[in-house]
């Protein structure tokens, strides 16, 4: 499945304080080839933004789209004692 794969990238290539998660991950169309390189950076940059925005309201949905792929994620704030983890697939809601 593709939303373990973005999953996984997102896992090993962004380094962040804030928790993410994978919302939805939709195929707008039938044929095109995403770039997730392109969907790690990103992300990356998005969650650097929003580390240093003091007035970022958190959690925000995000979406980043290309080639027939859309994905919609999440970044919150981290609760006071919550432990580091990984970046996660909803399993609240579902994409194509």
């Amino acid at each position: 499945m593709v939303e373990q794969t973005i999953v996984g990238l997102l896992n090993r290539h962004v380094d962040s304080q804030l928790p993410v998660q994978v919302d939805s991950v939709t195929h707008t169309a039938s044929t095109g080839q995403a770039n997730l390189t392109a969907l790690v950076e990103a992300v990356d940059a998005r969650l650097r933004e929003l580390e240093h925005d003091a007035t970022a309201v958190l959690p925000e949905t995000n979406r980043w789209e290309d080639g027939g792929l859309l994905v919609h994620w999440t970044a919150r704030k981290r609760a006071r004692g919550e432990e580091r983890e990984p970046v996660a697939f909803s399993t609240t809601r579902s994409g194509d």
